[in-house]
């Protein structure tokens, strides 16, 4: 069997990603607080958290298409904080339909020429690069019903996900701000979100609305950051950066059933 935490490095990153809809900021060198959020005696006034929110929904319905250039590290809880891998690259998505399509292509930062993570999201399959094993694994996805994007993967939140929804299925605060940055919370309220992670910290450019870092720890402690260096919205991007991807030469395309695995919102790179 594969682990269910093979799929998707995205999940946080589309949490966000609507927001990102206008130029890169001016807050590009301004220093970002850590992700620690402060006690809650000290917490801003969570009154402002609802127009960040309903900005978001708002910008969610004009996506078209996004271009993210980013830099991942994973850091250890049992090595106190030490870090396991950096990777940098690109993620993609295309608004089409009810739903989103989505492609990334990381390159461990230091490593070989096989130390990548290539996914493809195609509306019907995931597709998985496995360079170790010359193999591409697939996921058939079930589609939607009544023509909205399946809550059980990141489609909710690029395709038009309520804030109302939002705070439903996430405690979401306002932990922080200052002259260049937001500050806000997640943690998840349903036990499939908490399978994912167990807290999530979203920086977004104050001047923009543009995310530019996110954080998130796993149940075993374990970080993930993205640093956003770079995002471009209704970016020029090919339609065929979104369909099944070619058979790369003496490689094997594998079907994972979905009653063996269910395809998840986090990747965890291979061991």
């Amino acid at each position: 069997m594969f682990p269910r935490t093979i799929i998707t490095p995205i999940c946080a990153l589309l949490l966000t990603a609507p927001l990102a809809l206008s130029q890169q900021g001016k807050n590009g060198d301004a220093k970002l607080g850590k992700p620690q959020p402060p006690p809650v005696e000290t917490l801003p006034d969570q009154t402002k958290l609802d127009p960040y929110l309903e900005r978001w929904e708002k910008e969610t319905k004009g996506l078209r298409t996004l271009d993210i250039s980013c830099e991942r590290t994973r850091t250890s809880a049992l090595a106190k904080g030490e870090i396991l891998d950096t990777y940098t690259g690109s993620i993609k998505f295309m608004k089409e339909g009810p739903g989103v399509l989505a492609a990334m292509d990381l390159q461990k930062r230091g490593g070989k020429a096989t130390d990548f993570e290539k996914i493809v999201f195609t509306g019907n399959f995931v597709y998985v690069f496995q360079p170790r094993e010359k193999a591409i694994l697939y996921y058939d996805v079930a589609a939607p019903k009544g023509g909205k994007a399946s809550d059980d993967s990141f489609m909710p939140f690029l395709s038009g996900m309520k804030a109302a929804d939002a705070k439903k299925r996430y405690d979401i605060k306002l932990t922080k701000e200052d002259p260049n940055w937001i500050y806000l919370e997640v943690m998840p309220r349903l036990q499939k979100d908490k399978a994912d992670f167990i807290r999530a910290q979203i920086v977004f450019d104050r001047s923009t609305f543009l995310p530019k870092r996110i954080w998130y720890a796993e149940a075993n402690k374990d970080t993930t950051t993205f640093l956003l260096t770079k995002i471009e919205k209704d970016a020029r991007i090919s339609r065929k950066e979104f369909e099944q991807p070619q058979l790369p030469k003496d490689w094997k395309l594998k079907k994972v059933d979905r009653t063996e695995d269910q395809p998840p919102r986090i990747a965890r790179p291979q061991k």
